[in-house]
């Protein structure tokens, strides 16, 4: 549900959601060396979009969090 994955903050549990979205759907279904069925990529797709679009509103708070921030309480990962 997206209003809990934009709730995480924690970059590792987002990770770990991100790889078990990979197992549970990008990993199963598919056999190696055949075309993905439509419902496949159909379902795929959908998890994509939606992907991107928590992507989008993390991207969105981050920017918002760094733009209001004074500049000396501002880290910058390495």
């Amino acid at each position: 549900m997206l209003s809990e994955d934009l709730a995480i903050k924690d970059p590792w549990v987002m990770g770990k959601r991100t790889y078990d979205i990979a197992v549970n759907y990008a990993y199963t279904g598919i056999t190696e060396n055949t075309s993905p069925s439509k419902e496949y990529k159909e379902k795929g797709y959908a998890k994509c979009k939606a992907q991107i679009a928590l992507a989008g509103y993390r991207l969105a708070d981050w920017l918002k969090e760094v733009l209001n921030a004074e500049p000396d309480t501002v880290t910058w990962a390495n």
